[in-house]
């Protein structure tokens, strides 16, 4: 499968140069490539930076679960003493691999923080991951961008076009997240996403 990422989206060519830090003259990308180059350092501009907000919340000495990893440019934010492992849906870093959308749900042992940076957007099925995701750690730090702060453009992509699948504006996803955890609030921001906490 390909996905469609050029100009005539309205804006969202100039959105992944944004985030992917590159330019693209063709029309579809195969997503594991796009993921392959994320993970390989060639793509995420500005990613670390998002990552830096979720290690001020994680304290020395805590074990990192950090799931669609990327890069694994949040490692370098940690404090120290901290032991982090990152997996993510192509295995350069780790051979075990995730895809939520394509139920590829490995078992994991529990970590003290699980993080899910700029990932819940891309899922079918956010409120899920979120639930899988509580399996593998005591505190669960994720972030989410809704729907509505989505250009048009974005959102006049076909669903089996789009880079982001989910569809959960801010009150649905929080309503999840919250019938999801026991205890779930909002830690910071990072441009258009919210970064949150929850715990049971």
């Amino acid at each position: 499968m390909s996905l469609w990422v050029d100009g005539r989206s309205g804006g969202l060519a100039s959105n992944r140069d944004i985030w992917f830090g590159f330019s693209m003259s063709e029309d579809t990308i195969d997503p594991l490539e796009l993921w392959r180059g994320v993970a390989n350092g060639l793509h995420g501009k500005g990613w670390g930076d998002r990552n830096v907000i979720f290690a001020e919340h994680i304290p020395s000495g805590s074990s990192v679960l950090d799931v669609g990893c990327g890069n694994c440019n949040l490692r370098n934010a940690l404090p120290d003493g901290c032991t982090y492992r990152g997996i993510d849906q192509v295995d350069v870093h780790d051979p075990v691999v995730v895809d939520f959308n394509a139920g590829v749900v490995p078992d994991l042992p529990r970590h003290d923080f699980v993080v899910l940076s700029g990932v819940l957007e891309y899922l079918h099925d956010p409120i899920a991951a979120l639930d899988i995701a509580k399996g593998w750690g005591d505190v669960v730090l994720f972030s989410y961008q809704p729907t509505e702060s989505r250009t048009a453009g974005q959102l006049a992509v076909p669903m089996e076009d789009r880079v982001w699948k989910s569809t959960l504006n801010r009150a649905d996803f929080e309503a999840g997240a919250a019938s999801t955890f026991a205890h779930v609030e909002q830690i910071g921001r990072f441009r258009t996403q919210t970064i949150y906490r929850a715990k049971d």
